[in-house]
């Protein structure tokens, strides 16, 4: 998926090519990744530091004196964490996924209020990265899942453990 240049100009990216955009500027991104048939999985929410200013592990480089982390400091004095994700249901077909996702992204962002939690001044240099695939993708991202079903009554509990362990294992060899 290939944003337009607008919407990357907009954006801050990481060296590992991931991009990130201030509040303002992530919906284009959103209807951008929603009319290329791209479902979003998820996205974290970052804050923009200078690496001199910074005593925490980076999610991400920007530039040599520019790294984002995750962990966020608030103005009552304690951390946060702030993300959300958005799971594709089992019968739901891609395009429905695609639009859901899109919908739940756009709610997350504005019930999380990122900016008037955060530290007022952290609040300029919070943006929203999306975390997103097309169906081709998602399909390659999930074809080793295990395939594991609840127990029934003519397996019983012991045998559907058993198939876990076996599937379990067998992904781990």
């Amino acid at each position: 998926m290939q944003f337009s240049k607008d919407t990357i100009q907009n954006s801050i990216q990481s060296t590992s090519g991931e991009y990130a955009w201030r509040k303002s500027d992530v919906l284009k991104a959103i209807n951008e990744l929603a009319d290329n048939d791209c479902a979003i999985l998820g996205g974290d929410v970052w804050l923009l530091k200078n690496v001199y200013e910074n005593n925490q592990a980076p999610l991400a480089q920007i530039s040599q004196d520019n790294i984002v982390i995750g962990v966020i400091e608030c103005k009552d004095g304690t951390t946060g964490v702030f993300n959300w994700y958005s799971n594709k249901t089992p019968k739901e077909n891609w395009s429905d996924y695609v639009r859901r996702s899109m919908n739940e992204t756009e709610d997350a962002i504005r019930k999380l209020r990122t900016e008037n939690q955060v530290k007022e001044e952290y609040r300029d240099r919070i943006f929203y990265n999306l975390v997103y695939c097309n169906e081709k993708e998602f399909e390659e991202l999930h074809k080793d899942d295990l395939q594991i079903t609840a127990p029934t009554p003519q397996r019983g509990m012991f045998g559907w453990f058993k198939n876990l362990f076996r599937s379990k294992k067998s992904n781990l060899e």
